[in-house]
């Protein structure tokens, strides 16, 4: 079995509507493929990174995360699942996410229960986990952030693994 990594390319510029809010580039995460030292350079997974530290900026999901990377991250509760999340939850295997509610307050969302590693690298830190790299999805990847970069954007790569 392996592990695989999901991306979401983020931007934000000072001339949107709220200069701190990150969008995202599409409204689905990217899956460029397995590649164990991209895994252990970014984030330690799947090996050690060279030269011993990892290149993320940050763990965990980003408080500022757009939402595209919000909802690629949790899992929706709704009637039919309420049950079999709520006892991921009690197992500890996931967590409520408040940030959406249903009418009563509830959460309506919950961490995805089989995604892990959690974190965000910025353009540059991005790029040099991927130096040399031949992989097409992640040269798009490269060109999009590249492009937006130069349209006066900050850049980052919100990144997590599955089991």
């Amino acid at each position: 079995m392996g592990c695989d990594i999901h991306c979401v390319i983020e931007y934000k510029h000072e001339d949107f509507n709220n200069p701190n809010s990150w969008d995202s580039f599409g409204f689905n995460s990217i899956n460029p493929g397995r590649n164990y030292d991209l895994f252990a350079n970014l984030a330690g997974v799947r090996g050690s990174p060279k030269g011993g530290e990892t290149l993320a900026s940050g763990f965990g999901i980003p408080d500022n995360a757009s939402w595209a990377t919000k909802y690629e991250t949790t899992v929706a509760v709704n009637d039919t699942n309420r049950a079999e999340i709520e006892g991921w939850v009690a197992r500890g295997i996931s967590k409520w996410v408040g940030w959406v509610q249903d009418l009563h307050g509830k959460p309506t969302r919950v961490t995805h229960p089989d995604w892990h590693t959690h974190g965000w690298a910025d353009i540059k830190r991005w790029k040099k986990a991927v130096k040399g790299s031949k992989n097409l999805q992640i040269k798009c990847m490269n060109a999009i952030m590249d492009t937006l970069a130069k349209n006066g954007c900050e850049v980052r790569v919100v990144f997590w693994f599955d089991n």
